[in-house]
């Protein structure tokens, strides 16, 4: 029995396929992962079939174990880091190189996932930069409405040290009298002249009972 692969269009032996370990192995794993996102991944595979001949399915299950590692990890390593790729990620990268190939913008056949990867990396750089801003956007009405109650973040607890930092050794000016100023009140002046005396007695009292009683011997 022969049949025509819908993704690449090449006709294989349907006991050809079956008996292919490397190609069950790789199938089940994609499916073990998702069906719709298996089938998905096998219309991604056509992008690299030869113009003039199938893609063999040595060349298919190669392609597909190249892939597996990080769709299972969930995530991709790009431009030197690490970035998170979940399943959705992916489904949607895929999306993006299919619809550059009904727009006829990609050149074929691909001959490495590279493509899939930029498009993987951007994605995630999207994420990551929407959720710095919406963080950055939260610190700030957080401070504006100084109902910061919750967890705070470590650049804001490390702000908030500087400042303090600053105005501990930095000496605050006396500002001038204003125009117009005519001392303090009456008021005022009684309540200090009460805490300079209170005080007074104070230290009195402290020195007499620091001073040895008289005629004490060492």
């Amino acid at each position: 029995m022969r049949m025509c692969c819908p993704a690449c269009h090449a006709e294989l032996s349907l006991e050809v396929i079956l008996s292919h370990e490397a190609a069950r192995q790789a199938v089940a794993r994609l499916a073990a992962v998702s069906l719709p996102f298996g089938a998905l991944t096998l219309r991604y595979m056509a992008l690299f079939r030869p113009e003039k001949r199938g893609l063999s399915i040595e060349r298919m299950v190669r392609l597909i174990d190249e892939l597996l590692p990080d769709i299972e990890r969930r995530a991709i390593t790009r431009k030197g880091r690490d970035w998170d790729a979940p399943v959705e990620a992916w489904r949607a990268a895929i999306e993006v190189v299919l619809n550059k190939r009904d727009k006829a913008t990609l050149t074929l056949p691909l001959t490495s996932h590279g493509l899939l990867y930029e498009v993987l990396a951007g994605l995630a750089e999207k994420v990551e930069a929407r959720a710095e801003a919406d963080q950055e956007q939260q610190r700030r009405q957080r401070r504006t409405t100084g109902a910061d109650t919750g967890p705070r973040d470590l650049s804001d607890v490390a702000h908030d040290l500087g400042t303090a930092s600053a105005g501990a050794a930095v000496v605050p000016a006396i500002a001038p009298p204003r125009p117009g100023y005519a001392g303090p009140s009456r008021a005022a002046r009684e309540k200090r002249a009460e805490i300079e005396a209170a005080l007074r007695r104070h230290q009195a009292g402290a020195g007499s009972s620091e001073d040895p009683p008289q005629g004490a011997t060492a």
